[in-house]
């Protein structure tokens, strides 16, 4: 039979270990949490890219001062072919925005098809300001 002398030592103040599961919980959900945010930045970075080869086109598009008519006027086609592959659109005017934002997207792809489709080349006035304000569009949205 046991003795009750027992509970009276120290070996009854021991503290059980503690279970290799529950001191991998916090370890997983760490490693969860790390890997569901560099996924979140993965994804983010992977759909802004094409946004950011876009403003890299249109920039080196040139200074339109130093452009010749024809290439003023190519400047115009490529600045719509970049938009619609950054936005992912066939059609610029499918493009929607929030509130206010819709009326001057509009307003600038009137701009941008009057120059492109006109028989005369843009100006290099007009080419610099859509140049700018595609620039400014493709940070939003």
């Amino acid at each position: 039979m046991a003795d009750s002398s027992l509970s009276r030592t120290q070996w009854v103040d021991i503290v059980p270990p503690e279970s290799v599961t529950t001191a991998l919980d916090g370890g997983v959900a760490t490693l969860i949490t790390i890997a569901m945010i560099a996924l979140a930045t993965g994804i983010y970075w992977w759909r802004r890219r094409p946004r950011q080869k876009a403003r890299r086109v249109i920039r080196g598009i040139g200074s339109a001062n130093a452009l010749t008519d024809e290439q003023r006027k190519t400047g115009c086609h490529v600045i719509a072919q970049q938009l619609g592959l950054a936005f992912g659109a066939g059609r610029l005017a499918s493009i929607r925005f929030d509130g206010s934002h819709q009326t001057k997207w509009d307003a600038f792809l009137r701009k941008l098809d009057r120059n492109r489709f006109s028989p005369l080349p843009p100006s290099a006035e007009d080419l610099a300001q859509l140049q700018e304000q595609a620039i400014h569009w493709l940070g939003r949205r």
